[in-house]
């Protein structure tokens, strides 16, 4: 086997090969609907959990459900400036054959993708020659295409090495399901290949940046590079990562349906863990998205803004939450200050969320909204009767993903950081004082009027 042969000298034909026919006028095995949705829903949590593991886990699946002698998966890759299929999955007799290749054009999985349908063949060695150096030989190999984008992508497969198993409608149908969850596996393992490239130049770029830290002028052009290559770079995963975010929350919908009055209390909470690490996969991703995006602007363009009007919009837009929570709010004068409006109402947003996601379970929240001003600086402080922190995270909860309270409170880690970066934006500071037990303070810094 290998990519080095394109050619057939077999006065076999193609279509000698090719039995899909047969499918039709077999006896087709008995559905095992359990085994099936059992399968789809361990498949889900592996994408969910190791998506690095999808592919080989899929063909395993293929392997059982289709009581296959061997099973694989095909995607189509570029080598040498020709098409070629490597073989990212291989179970049953066959595993020893992983990461080897077939070419793009002449081979069973090139004919699939030709077709663009299922194909059922017979003794592939008779056409494809080079299978005959490969043990096991192949009695009947069943292959699915997948897609991507209306593209085609690779193929899924299982293989019978002697007369004791014969395909039928079944596994066609089977592994059809199987399929869509390739292009789904696909989508993510792109999406997650791409991010650990970017991160990879990221940190090249960042040390390249040290090493020429000490001339100011190229580092600072250096960084302006590193920061619009990361600003692209979270457009660009953004949008890579929010479409098989998509198809996860799809396909496990469709599997819930599928398996319908069957749903266990057990398997139930499984797909509600799926759904809920995906809806939080999505906010984070949206959060890391505007933390990238602040900055695009310069502190010298900032209008003036009446940080009262900012935080009147502000509490309209959080009303049915500090309604739901009983939640009382007051605030002095606000003054005005140069800033970005929409970054400032972000930042008072995620302050008082935070002071209403801590409350003490006993009491209601109330939280005070106070401004003084001193020596060319306004300080706004948000004061909160919640359940507080420990001084000793006063600094490391502004980090990006920092949370104290683990999965036990709803959110991404990402709140704060953000309201860190918009006020660092706008020239102040962001500090927090807290007792355990007795409520925390927020105090930031914008200049005055004149300081401006």
């Amino acid at each position: 086997m290998g990519s080095q042969a394109i050619a057939s000298d077999s006065a076999t034909s193609l279509e000698s090969v090719i039995i899909t026919q047969e499918l039709s006028s077999r006896a087709a095995r008995r559905p095992n609907h359990e085994a099936v949705n059992r399968a789809l829903v361990t498949l889900a949590q592996t994408m969910a959990n190791s998506p690095e593991r999808i592919l080989q886990h899929l063909v395993e699946t293929a392997l059982h459900l289709c009581q296959a002698h061997s099973a694989g998966i095909s995607l189509l890759e570029e080598e040498d400036s020709r098409q070629i299929f490597r073989w990212h999955g291989v179970a049953g007799q066959y595993a020893p054959h992983i990461w080897e290749t077939t070419p793009r054009d002449f081979s069973p999985c090139g004919t699939v993708l030709d077709t663009d349908a299922v194909q059922l063949m017979s003794k592939l060695d008779r056409h494809f020659e080079y299978f005959a150096q490969v043990e096991p030989r192949i009695e009947e190999a069943l292959l699915i295409p997948f897609h991507v984008g209306g593209q085609a992508v690779g193929t899924i497969w299982v293989i019978a090495h002697d007369q004791s198993r014969r395909f039928d409608t079944e596994d066609a149908g089977v592994m059809g399901t199987l399929g869509e969850f390739a292009a789904a596996a696909y989508q993510v393992l792109r999406s997650l290949s791409a991010l650990k490239k970017a991160k990879a130049d990221v940190e090249e770029a960042n040390h390249d940046l040290l090493r020429t830290n000490g001339e100011l002028k190229q580092a600072e052009v250096a960084l302006k590079l590193v920061n619009g290559n990361l600003e692209q770079f979270a457009h660009a995963v953004s949008h890579d990562l929010q479409e098989p975010l998509r198809t996860v929350t799809a396909f496990t919908q469709l599997v819930r349906g599928r398996i319908g009055d069957k749903l266990d209390a057990g398997t139930n909470d499984l797909f509600n863990w799926i759904a809920q690490g995906a809806a939080r996969m999505k906010s984070l991703i949206d959060d890391l998205l505007v933390y990238s995006q602040l900055g695009q602007d310069s502190p010298q363009t900032f209008p003036l803004t009446n940080l009262q009007d900012v935080l009147t919009e502000t509490l309209a837009n959080l009303q049915n939450l500090i309604e739901d929570q009983r939640a009382t709010i007051s605030y002095d004068t606000l003054p005005t200050v140069y800033a970005n409006k929409v970054q400032a109402t972000l930042l008072f947003q995620n302050l008082i969320v935070n002071s209403i996601k801590y409350r003490r379970k006993e009491e209601a929240p109330r939280i005070h909204i106070s401004a003084e001003r001193s020596e060319g600086w306004w300080t706004i402080s948000v004061r909160d009767n919640g359940e507080g922190f420990s001084p000793e995270y006063s600094e490391s909860i502004f980090g990006v993903l920092k949370r104290l309270h683990g999965g036990e409170i709803p959110g991404t880690g990402m709140g704060l950081a953000l309201c860190q970066k918009i006020v660092q934006r706008h020239g102040g500071k962001i500090h927090a004082t807290s007792v355990p037990g007795e409520g925390s303070t927020f105090s930031f810094t914008f200049p005055t009027r004149e300081a401006s």
